[in-house]
């Protein structure tokens, strides 16, 4: 798969995730849950998801430029509120390019090279 479909497709499953937790916690009544999530809450999980998909494919460059982007179009913004869902996301997308690289060298290589 193509790293930009690979980083999109990262991004869409750490997004639904993110806000699949966020309905349960508000549904259980977990304030604590619904506030540690509401941390990272940027659009409405959106930015989380790009900082994980990028990082976990090593598209640095895009995300730098929608950062640049946000910042751009919706300046004056709380930069906290922008940093941290990147910050959480990059660790999460690390944590996902080496959960995916350690199952990844114990398949067996295909007969045909791919």
């Amino acid at each position: 798969m193509d790293r930009l479909k690979r980083a999109a497709a990262y991004a869409l499953i750490v997004t639904v995730a993110y806000n699949i937790l966020l309905v349960i916690a508000s549904h259980v009544r977990a304030p604590a849950l619904t506030g540690a999530l509401g941390l990272v809450a940027h659009g409405h999980g959106f930015t989380l998801g790009l900082a994980a998909g990028c990082l976990a494919t090593g598209e640095v460059a895009i995300l730098a430029i929608i950062a640049g982007a946000v910042l751009l179009t919706s300046w004056p913004t709380d930069l906290v509120a922008l940093a941290t869902p990147l910050v959480v996301g990059g660790v999460i997308g690390t944590l996902l390019r080496n959960l995916v690289r350690a199952h990844h060298e114990s398949v067996p290589a295909r007969p045909d090279g791919r």
